[in-house]
């Protein structure tokens, strides 16, 4: 999946339908914080907002704060944020010994190459966090930023419909 990820926002362009999918959700503050992310991060939220909505098509239409939310997931990772290799590095960390991606952590960015490994780790914990603030800091609803702020939490039994979507589509892409 990683690889794909990569390929596409090496390569890939957005069409006029995902320029539409964009300017229908999110206010000009929306789409700067979208821009800002780097283009791993654009095409996976578009993707997981495309996923969203195609699955809406057998259920009910979906609320525009899922999609906001879904465009914006990631917003708390910003294209100056992660290198490639360091992204790959921090990925691996949360798939494949999750318990080190907290002891690594280092809130400074130090640009030696573990100091970046190390922010990278910091990023990918703290971004849905990160995301909510800067989305509330936007003029988004704050269920948007609840959303973007709970995306990474483990499901529960009864939570927000529009959280298990997002949870979903995310984990789907």
């Amino acid at each position: 999946m990683i690889v794909k990820r990569i390929l596409k926002s090496w390569i890939g362009t957005f069409s006029l339908d995902d320029y539409q999918l964009i300017d229908g959700y999110l206010n000009e503050a929306g789409k700067t914080l979208f821009f800002q992310m780097g283009k791993i991060d654009q095409f996976h939220s578009l993707a997981v907002a495309q996923t969203i909505i195609a699955d809406s098509k057998r259920e009910a239409q979906p609320s525009s704060h899922v999609i906001q939310a879904a465009l914006l997931h990631d917003v708390g990772k910003m294209a100056d944020d992660f290198n490639l290799l360091t992204r790959i590095l921090v990925a691996l960390i949360r798939r494949l010994v999750p318990i080190y991606r907290g002891k690594l952590a280092m809130a400074q960015l130090d640009r030696r190459f573990w100091g970046r490994v190390r922010y990278g780790c910091y990023i990918d914990l703290i971004h849905p966090v990160r995301g909510a603030h800067l989305t509330l800091r936007a003029g988004f609803d704050p269920a948007v930023a609840e959303l973007i702020r709970r995306h990474h939490d483990p499901p529960r039994l009864n939570q927000n419909p529009d959280l298990t979507k997002l949870q979903t589509a995310d984990d789907q892409n």
